[in-house]
């Protein structure tokens, strides 16, 4: 997958599709997703879980799947 690649996320919680964008900000295997636009359906890929003191959803915990995305998507 290179850059500018719309891909499927997936998480056992659900999906959403985004276009990738690669760098070297992150480690080989970590994935940064902005979460502050719910029509991107981000927030779909995490738990209802938050963490106690700060009612924060489990944003830094969840494994997530890309794969290329299809039209069907």
């Amino acid at each position: 997958m290179g850059d500018g690649t719309p891909v499927t996320v997936e998480s056992r919680h659900g999906r959403a599709r985004l276009v990738a964008h690669v760098g070297t900000e992150f480690a080989p295997g970590q994935v940064f997703c902005a979460f502050h636009f719910p029509v991107s359906g981000v927030n779909s890929l995490t738990s209802e879980h938050a963490d106690t003191v700060t009612s924060c959803p489990e944003y830094k915990v969840t494994a997530v799947r890309l794969r290329p995305a299809v039209s069907d998507d």
